[in-house]
């Protein structure tokens, strides 16, 4: 059984890198399922396990670093944004790539696009600008849905990885090979555990995938404190003038026609969503052209 682990797709947000070293160098693999993990937890070597040899004895998993170059210079890329380069045009599209000078990002994007057709499992380390706990976005896929409920995360939003507006994401590549995948949000850059964060779910996702063998995560989470699941049903698209109206948090929800921010071409915008809605991945350095915010309802049961 092949799995793949996703790091630095964005070369600032280097916690799954950090993680991933961690790891190799404890030798012993964290065996909590702890959403709130602290630093302070991970560093006492009672709360980490013999398992480390089993599951690289059961398992072929392949590490892959997406952006060394903006990892680097720590910024998030450095022409294109590698995470909206995995689209079977736009990956065949050299001349374009060569016309606008990301290049590099298109060669990363083609390596990675064929280390996730070799995969039986993909996992996405990310992390975000929000304060805010670990939260999972699952592909499309069943399975995909199934095991993110299994990991140390807050929340599941399901549907978002699909929903960016110019696509393109590592998970939508992973969709089209039939791939199941999960790209967890490990929160905030700079937080004192986003590193724990990461290595916690990345031991618990490596467990599952041998426990998977039998079926076990096939079925919905029965443990306690499972994470809140949500359906991602819109996204808004920063314009020229954007502005918030206020500062939401993450997973803030609002009432239907709330006013959320205003922008020049559409003046002040509600939330268009009937009954209300949760705010998730609200930007905090907005980007014209790029994503907002997306729009979530939680899942009915």
């Amino acid at each position: 059984r092949r799995v793949l682990i996703l790091t630095g797709i964005h070369g600032n947000e280097p916690c799954g890198v950090e993680a991933v070293r961690m790891i190799l160098q404890k030798r012993r693999l964290f065996s909590g399922n702890n959403a709130n993990v602290t630093s302070e937890e991970l560093s006492k070597d009672e709360n980490w396990a013999d398992q480390l040899e089993m599951i690289f004895d059961s398992l072929t998993i392949e590490f892959l670093l997406g952006n060394p170059a903006a990892l680097r210079q720590n910024r998030r890329f450095i022409q294109r944004n590698l995470n909206r380069l995995f689209e079977i045009n736009t990956l065949c599209d050299s001349e374009l790539a060569d016309r606008e000078g990301y290049r590099y990002e298109l060669h990363r994007a083609r390596l990675i696009t064929e280390s996730i057709r070799h995969a039986d499992f993909v996992l996405d380390i990310h992390s975000c600008s929000s304060d805010v706990g670990s939260f999972a976005l699952p592909s499309s896929l069943d399975l995909s849905e199934c095991l993110a409920e299994h990991l140390p995360v807050k929340y599941v939003v399901e549907s978002l990885v699909h929903a960016c507006l110019d696509g393109g994401t590592t998970l939508d590549a992973a969709l089209w090979n039939d791939v199941p995948g999960v790209c967890v949000e490990c929160g905030q850059h700079t937080h004192k555990d986003v590193v724990s964060r990461a290595a916690a779910v990345i031991s618990s996702f490596l467990r599952l995938q041998i426990l998977q063998e039998g079926g076990a995560f096939a079925t919905p989470s029965t443990r306690a404190d499972k994470p809140i699941t949500m359906i991602c049903t819109n996204v808004e698209r920063v314009s020229i003038g954007f502005e918030w109206l206020k500062k939401f948090p993450e997973f803030h929800f609002v009432a239907e026609e709330e006013p959320i921010f205003r922008d020049a071409e559409r003046g002040v915008v509600k939330c268009p969503v009937q009954g209300g809605a949760f705010i998730v991945m609200p930007t905090a350095q907005p980007v014209i052209g790029e994503e907002a915010l997306f729009w979530a309802s939680a899942k009915k049961t």
